[in-house]
């Protein structure tokens, strides 16, 4: 057991027992409240006009039977939901798993009112407004078992919970088997749990998972994990799938792995979903399968502008066809993007990305050259060049959130862009003496833009030569103009795929030239397709993109016009 595991084991179980004599200052506690949940199959939300409530899905335990009364928030589970109402009780309904639907009374021992009610799995938390924690239901990974507060949002999955504290540090409590549990030490704006995962939107504005899903998914100003994903399994076809979405800070909804992912803007999205599984031998032993895998089936729902409910996905037992011409209410902190859907003129969320990417590039190739026109000497300590890039994204997103607040006219707008450039470029610098080797290079060429019958021809040449002792992958991505994310494979048959794979690996030398794509444009394929293409250190998991480089960053844009 890791000794951050052990040190939160000896506070829960201090807290369990002295939690009558337990008093904590009273915080200014403003929760995140969710009015659109979704469980496993099954989803919940509260109306516009009148905050009450309609859920629509599978009703086998009952969890679309909602309660009258006012609501002002309401949290799915897998087979049951929580509520709560406008004088701040609880309810509950569903299927009650080890007491899960009976919430505790509305008083608590250091005194206030609910504020916040979260579902996981088959347990529920909810936020006093001193920011204590009460927990209910199935205790199997002591989930239910909290820790004390002040926390200021409250996060749970299938079998962990989570809290958000004053601070933006994480704290997490129950099942920890792939690491959901164990938080970074990054500082938050808000959480999200699910399958063993659990994501947050970090202060410098990047979304980021840990645990089961470890990953980082660009800016965005909310996450959704669902509630059960397919497990580890025993076969090879198990792809640890669990369905992670966010919204962008235009407002557009970003779910890597689903597909018909609805354009427009969005101001709350809830993802869930059922899996199946798959036996591959011995399938009839009252015993068990003997190998298997999990099949993974999602939907997600979001809440658009003109605050009525759009759901993709799976449609199993009609989760994702939500009833017509309901306004939902608008989870409380969430306010529609400005400018809009965009920033003003025509500058998005991307612009800055790009902006930042390209000077990230052309800022390493600089360096490469010259190091010593860097600044660089004696080279920067991994530290250093994190926390340099990390100034530069909180910089970038500073620039953003005051664009998007002030909707400032187009100058500022190019300002912003013109300094998310600079600090890609400053990044790039720190992040090259640690990462980057002399002989590495990587090019992509093709970028332009391009009318129906003309010819796309995207190359990437890529070089490397390493020591022998050290070995490197090289990635290729091309993001599709509603933001998914494809990546290059080395199978002919297969040649792109939407789980994060490398395009070559295990390289020491390597020049080559490989055609990505080469094409007549076709009516109706109109959009922006990004291209990156970089060499990373052998088996990376990508979760620090810098931390990992072995090259520059190649990016191309190809702009294809539907007429």
């Amino acid at each position: 057991m890791r000794k951050r595991t052990m040190v939160k084991a000896i506070a829960i179980a201090f807290t369990s027992f002295y939690l009558g004599t337990v008093h904590v200052q009273a915080v200014d506690i403003k929760a995140k409240s969710s009015t659109l949940s979704a469980g496993i199959d099954h989803v919940c939300a509260i109306k516009g006009e009148k905050e009450t409530l309609i859920c629509w899905g599978r009703d086998s335990e009952g969890q679309t039977d909602a309660p009258g009364g006012t609501f002002l928030q309401v949290s799915a589970g897998y087979y049951f939901n929580c509520g709560l109402r406008s004088d701040h009780s609880i309810a509950c309904w569903g299927q009650d798993t080890s007491g899960s639907t009976s919430p505790p009374g509305d008083t608590y021992p250091s005194g206030g009112q609910f504020i916040q009610v979260e579902a996981g799995g088959s347990h529920a938390c909810a936020l006093q407004a001193d920011g204590n924690v009460r927990c209910w239901g199935a205790n199997g990974s002591s989930q239910s078992v909290y820790l004390p507060g002040p926390f200021t949002q409250l996060a749970l999955g299938d079998a962990h919970s989570c809290g958000l504290r004053t601070d933006g540090s994480v704290e997490c409590w129950g099942n920890d088997s792939h690491g959901q549990a164990s938080t970074p030490s990054d500082t938050f704006t808000s959480i999200s749990a699910g399958y063993k995962t659990t994501c947050g939107i970090k202060s410098d504005g990047v979304a980021a998972c840990w645990g089961y899903i470890n990953n980082t998914y660009g800016y965005l100003t909310q996450t959704a994990v669902s509630l059960i994903g397919d497990s580890d399994g025993t076969g090879s076809q198990s792809t640890h799938l669990v369905e992670v979405c966010g919204i962008r800070a235009d407002g557009s909804v970003n779910c890597p792995n689903m597909d018909s992912v609805p354009s427009g803007v969005f101001k709350h999205v809830v993802t869930g979903g059922h899996t199946k599984t798959i036996c591959h031998a011995n399938c009839g032993s009252i015993l068990g399968y003997d190998t298997y895998h999990q099949e993974f089936y999602g939907f997600a729902c979001g809440i658009r502008e003109n605050n009525l409910v759009a759901c993709w996905g799976v449609n199993h037992y009609n989760r994702a066809t939500p009833p017509v011409g309901v306004p939902i209410k608008l989870p409380d902190g969430i306010e529609c993007p400005s400018c809009n859907g965009d920033l003003g003129s025509g500058f998005t969320q991307i612009n800055l990305d790009n902006a930042k990417a390209e000077g990230v590039a052309i800022g390493q190739q600089n360096c490469k050259n010259d190091p010593a026109s860097c600044g660089i000497s004696v080279g920067f300590t991994q530290a250093e060049v994190d926390q340099k890039i990390s100034e530069a994204v909180a910089a970038t997103q500073q620039s953003l959130k005051a664009c998007l607040a002030n909707n400032t006219d187009q100058n500022s707008l190019q300002t912003a862009l013109d300094n998310a450039y600079q600090e890609g470029f400053n990044a790039a610098t720190q992040a090259y003496s640690g990462s980057a080797s002399s002989s590495d290079l990587v090019q992509l060429t093709g970028s332009g833009f391009y009318s129906p019958r003309d010819t796309v021809n995207v190359q990437l040449k890529e070089a490397i030569d390493v020591e022998s002792f050290e070995q490197v992958d090289l990635w290729v991505a091309i993001e599709l103009p509603d933001g998914t994310l494809l990546y290059m494979t080395y199978d002919p048959f297969n040649q792109f795929a939407m789980i994060p794979t490398p395009f070559k690996r295990s390289l020491q030398r390597s020049n080559n030239t490989h055609q990505i794509f080469a094409f007549n444009v076709p009516p109706g394929m109109g959009g922006d397709y990004l291209f990156y293409a970089f060499f990373v250190k052998e088996n990376s998991d990508m979760t620090h993109l810098f931390r990992e480089l072995k090259s520059n960053l190649a990016t191309a844009k190809i702009t294809l016009s539907n007429q």
